[in-house]
């Protein structure tokens, strides 16, 4: 019958195992319907300094910009937060499925950065769910 999943004309979702201390979560990424394009990932990692995404493995360019934009697909309160617009500072693939990426903020002040890491703490999981477009704002 073949790969039904590689012959959709539309990607609808993403299959992440997400590591929790020795443990790993089955943790899916669906693209929102008003977001036709994009790469989802899960943010597994967030500071001051940056910010850490596990996303389907792909060729990114170190010094891409994109607009990061969370998800919520728990339920509860919808994000505070606009869209952030992030560099790609590095890249790693993990295993043969994933890439883990770190990236700086470009646009959020100290204190939307602020937000973002009560939040993710806040999340029982630790993470979150988002999706990465291409920039074309360039600082």
């Amino acid at each position: 019958m073949g790969n039904d999943v590689e012959n959709r004309k539309f990607e609808r979702s993403q299959f992440f195992l997400v590591q929790q201390d020795n443990d790993f979560l089955p943790i899916w990424v669906f693209k929102p319907e008003d977001t036709p394009s994009g790469v989802l990932g899960v943010l597994v990692d967030v500071s001051k300094g940056g910010l850490q995404i596990l996303m389907q493995k792909n060729i990114l360019t170190e010094g891409q910009q994109f607009e990061l934009s969370l998800i919520n697909q728990i339920g509860g309160d919808e994000t505070r937060l606009r869209p952030a617009i992030i560099d790609l500072v590095w890249s790693k693939d993990v295993g043969s499925t994933y890439t883990k990426g770190g990236f700086t903020f470009n646009s959020y002040s100290d204190h939307e950065i602020g937000i973002l890491i009560a939040e993710t703490f806040d999340n029982e999981n630790k993470f979150m769910r988002c999706i990465l477009r291409e920039s074309n704002k360039l600082n």
